[in-house]
């Protein structure tokens, strides 16, 4: 007998990606675009930010790569998948720079961004719908996120 399919590790575990080191791709957009409601289509690729279009983020590639290959792992095919989306509310806010931080960058920078992510992500087939969610944070210096880092 083969057993149900279950999604709902890899779910969460998606979920939690999306707040993690390699949001930092994605800093300098996110920091132009502020605060915002973030969808993503991981099937069909349509991601929109504050209900408006964007290309594609880093984070949301690198987040369908690992789906896809978590899937493989398990034998199973990518086509399988009838929803995989990503909503994911947004906030950023400047914030001092503790000493702990700035020497973890190797920089002077006195002020950080902190973006917060409250994500869920939804996979679903035909056999069910699973649903996995995070909040996190991940922080880089004003300047490198404006673009303006020497």
């Amino acid at each position: 007998m083969v057993p149900a399919l279950d999604l709902s590790h890899l779910a969460a575990s998606g979920a939690r990606f999306v707040t993690g080191w390699e949001l930092l791709h994605d800093a300098r957009t996110l920091t132009r675009l502020g605060p915002g409601r973030m969808d993503a289509d991981l099937l069909r690729g349509g991601n929109s930010y504050a209900g408006r279009w964007i290309p594609p983020l880093v984070i949301l590639q690198s987040l369908r790569l690992r789906l896809a290959g978590a899937l493989a792992e398990g034998d199973i095919e990518w086509g399988v998948l009838r929803v995989a989306r990503l909503a994911a509310d947004v906030t950023l806010q400047e914030q001092p720079a503790s000493h702990s931080i700035r020497s973890a960058w190797s920089l002077t920078d006195d002020i950080f961004i902190c973006c917060t992510l409250q994500v869920e992500l939804r996979l679903g087939t035909e056999e069910g719908s699973w649903t996995g969610r995070h909040t996190g944070s991940t922080a880089w210096p004003r300047s490198w996120g404006l673009g303006t880092a020497r």
